[in-house]
């Protein structure tokens, strides 16, 4: 087997795991900040998902860019760092 495939395959199978440890937790506390959480997660496995498509070659490559920046590879880096890093201020506010 490809060690490419098997890595993609561990990747996405571990991201689907936390991804529904999260959903479950976030069920269970009943909070925005874990919502924001979860949100940043399961936009974080549609990049993974998505990725793997392109390198399977089942999707073709977005390649949109704005100021010759790609889009989707600024993208893919800052949208589920927002939802973190918001989910996380609001739970320390939340604590002060």
């Amino acid at each position: 087997m490809n060690p490419d495939i098997l890595f993609s395959i561990t990747r996405l199978s571990l991201s689907a795991l936390i991804t529904i440890l999260a959903i479950s937790l976030m069920a269970k506390r009943r909070e925005f900040a874990w919502g924001m959480i979860v949100i940043g997660l399961l936009i974080s496995f549609a990049i993974l998902v998505y990725d793997l498509t392109v390198s399977l070659g089942i999707t073709p490559v977005i390649t949109y860019k704005l100021f010759n920046i790609p889009v989707y590879e600024f993208g893919k880096i800052v949208v589920p760092s927002f939802f973190f890093i918001l989910g996380l201020l609001i739970m320390k506010a939340r604590n002060d």
